[in-house]
Protein backbone atom coordinates (compact mmCIF):
# COMPACT_ATOMS: atom_id res chain seq x y z
CA UNK A 1 0.00 0.00 0.00
CA UNK A 2 1.32 3.30 -0.69
CA UNK A 3 0.33 6.71 -2.16
CA UNK A 4 -0.15 6.34 -5.98
CA UNK A 5 -0.21 9.00 -8.92
CA UNK A 6 -2.30 10.02 -11.53
CA UNK A 7 -3.00 12.61 -14.74
CA UNK A 8 -6.37 12.51 -16.45
CA UNK A 9 -6.53 14.31 -19.87
CA UNK A 10 -9.14 17.31 -20.84
CA UNK A 11 -10.23 18.96 -23.60
CA UNK A 12 -8.68 22.26 -23.94
CA UNK A 13 -11.90 23.58 -23.87
CA UNK A 14 -13.08 23.14 -20.50
CA UNK A 15 -10.02 24.08 -18.97
CA UNK A 16 -11.61 26.91 -16.58
CA UNK A 17 -14.01 24.09 -15.28
CA UNK A 18 -11.18 21.67 -14.89
CA UNK A 19 -8.89 23.99 -13.19
CA UNK A 20 -11.97 25.39 -10.76
CA UNK A 21 -13.71 21.88 -10.22
CA UNK A 22 -10.59 19.03 -10.94
CA UNK A 23 -12.29 16.08 -8.88
CA UNK A 24 -15.15 16.28 -11.83
CA UNK A 25 -12.61 15.02 -14.27
CA UNK A 26 -10.79 12.38 -12.20
CA UNK A 27 -12.07 9.14 -12.92
CA UNK A 28 -14.20 7.47 -9.19
CA UNK A 29 -11.46 4.58 -9.23
CA UNK A 30 -8.03 5.73 -10.25
CA UNK A 31 -6.33 2.60 -9.76
CA UNK A 32 -9.19 0.42 -11.37
CA UNK A 33 -8.44 2.72 -14.10
CA UNK A 34 -4.81 1.90 -14.43
CA UNK A 35 -4.88 -1.93 -13.59
CA UNK A 36 -8.35 -2.55 -15.68
CA UNK A 37 -10.24 -3.96 -12.36
CA UNK A 38 -14.23 -2.92 -12.52
CA UNK A 39 -14.99 0.57 -10.19
CA UNK A 40 -15.00 -0.47 -6.95
CA UNK A 41 -14.15 -4.13 -7.42
CA UNK A 42 -13.12 -5.77 -4.18
CA UNK A 43 -11.83 -8.98 -3.12
CA UNK A 44 -10.58 -11.89 -5.32
CA UNK A 45 -11.37 -10.27 -8.85
CA UNK A 46 -8.53 -10.68 -11.42
CA UNK A 47 -7.57 -7.34 -13.16
CA UNK A 48 -6.64 -7.33 -16.97
CA UNK A 49 -4.03 -5.37 -16.45
CA UNK A 50 -4.60 -2.99 -18.77
CA UNK A 51 -5.20 0.40 -18.84
CA UNK A 52 -8.86 1.08 -18.95
CA UNK A 53 -8.74 4.71 -20.43
CA UNK A 54 -7.00 5.63 -23.58
CA UNK A 55 -2.96 6.09 -22.87
CA UNK A 56 -3.69 9.69 -24.85
CA UNK A 57 -6.14 10.46 -21.55
CA UNK A 58 -4.69 8.68 -18.53
CA UNK A 59 -1.26 8.12 -16.80
CA UNK A 60 -0.30 6.16 -14.33
CA UNK A 61 2.71 7.61 -12.33
CA UNK A 62 2.90 5.15 -9.66
CA UNK A 63 6.65 5.43 -7.55
CA UNK A 64 7.63 7.75 -10.35
CA UNK A 65 6.83 10.82 -8.33
CA UNK A 66 10.23 12.21 -7.10
CA UNK A 67 12.13 11.53 -10.35
CA UNK A 68 9.42 13.28 -12.13
CA UNK A 69 10.16 16.61 -10.07
CA UNK A 70 13.45 15.76 -10.76
CA UNK A 71 14.01 16.39 -14.36
CA UNK A 72 11.07 18.50 -14.42
CA UNK A 73 13.12 20.91 -12.02
CA UNK A 74 16.53 20.74 -13.72
CA UNK A 75 18.27 21.46 -17.16
CA UNK A 76 17.07 25.15 -17.47
CA UNK A 77 19.89 27.21 -18.29
CA UNK A 78 18.39 29.67 -16.10
CA UNK A 79 17.72 27.80 -13.12
CA UNK A 80 14.05 28.25 -13.47
CA UNK A 81 11.89 24.82 -13.49
CA UNK A 82 10.92 23.71 -16.47
CA UNK A 83 6.97 24.30 -17.23
CA UNK A 84 6.05 20.77 -16.80
CA UNK A 85 7.19 20.57 -13.05
CA UNK A 86 3.81 22.53 -11.85
CA UNK A 87 2.44 19.13 -12.71
CA UNK A 88 4.60 17.49 -10.02
CA UNK A 89 5.69 20.42 -7.44
CA UNK A 90 3.55 19.69 -4.51
CA UNK A 91 2.92 16.87 -2.32
CA UNK A 92 0.10 15.05 -0.82
CA UNK A 93 -0.82 15.43 3.30
CA UNK A 94 -1.61 13.24 5.64
CA UNK A 95 -4.89 13.76 7.15
CA UNK A 96 -4.85 10.77 10.12
CA UNK A 97 -6.01 7.82 8.27
CA UNK A 98 -5.67 8.92 4.66
CA UNK A 99 -4.25 11.10 3.00
CA UNK A 100 -5.17 14.22 1.36
CA UNK A 101 -4.83 14.34 -2.67
CA UNK A 102 -2.68 17.31 -4.52
CA UNK A 103 -3.77 17.88 -7.59
CA UNK A 104 -3.18 20.10 -10.30
CA UNK A 105 -4.34 21.49 -13.72
CA UNK A 106 -2.10 22.72 -16.48
CA UNK A 107 -3.90 25.09 -19.21
CA UNK A 108 -3.75 23.71 -22.58
CA UNK A 109 -0.67 26.73 -23.01
CA UNK A 110 1.14 24.88 -20.71
CA UNK A 111 1.55 21.72 -22.85
CA UNK A 112 3.65 21.65 -25.35
CA UNK A 113 1.98 19.36 -28.67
Amino acid sequence: MGIRYYAYAFDPDMYEEAKANPERFIGSDPLADAWGFEPGATGAIQPSFQQALPKEDFLYLDKAWQELQAITRNGCDNDEYRPAHRMFEGYTDWRGFWFKSWLRTISPEEVVP
